[in-house]
């Protein structure tokens, strides 16, 4: 399905950061309310409505009670406006992770999921290693980054007399001839 034939199922954001100062705000503000209420009606009571800041500064946002007095401008019932600050958007997010195309949004996990996910994600990149192509591509990254490190090794100059004697027969013969002492 999609969002236009079922409307409950998107998530709709509704901002109001941009509150009334001039007569044309005002104006705008008013298609905003009248806007709100359609898609309050549309979307059977405001399922995947979701109120929200939008602000730039601080001084834009509102308190939670203020945005559920704003919902009942929108048409909506106090004892239900409160999903449109907070459940909502918890529902949203949970429903953009469980969909099965690219255009999911967030990803909430605990720490333990994000280790276990580490582990996997290290046995995919061993099966990728396994692919003569994709070994080749990593060897020569790998190789890359070793000589990297090989220069900014040679380039560092350490007190240690034990790890400057190892790094001075690394030196080429070009810097050989500089006394660092």
């Amino acid at each position: 399905m999609t969002a236009s034939s079922n409307p409950s199922k998107a998530g709709f954001d509704v901002i109001y950061s941009d509150s009334p100062e001039s007569m044309i705000q005002m104006r705008y503000f008013f298609k905003v309310l009248a806007n709100a209420r359609q898609l309050l009606l549309m979307t059977k009571g405001g399922n995947g409505v979701i109120l929200s800041s939008g602000a730039d500064e601080i001084i834009d946002l509102r308190a939670p009670y203020d945005a559920i007095n704003m919902c009942i401008l929108f048409g909506a019932r106090r004892e239900e406006s409160r999903k449109f600050i907070a459940g909502n958007a918890r529902k949203v997010l949970l429903r953009a992770e469980s969909r099965k195309t690219v255009k999911g949004a967030v990803l909430i996990s605990s720490v333990n999921e994000i280790t276990s996910k580490l582990n996997d994600h290290q046995k995919e990149l061993k099966k990728l290693l396994s692919i003569p192509e994709f070994n080749a591509q990593f060897e020569i990254a790998n190789e890359e980054d070793t000589e990297s490190a090989n220069e900014d090794a040679t380039n560092n100059v350490d007190s240690h007399p034990s790890e400057s004697a190892q790094k001075s027969s690394e030196i080429p013969e070009s810097q050989s001839s500089l006394d660092c002492s």
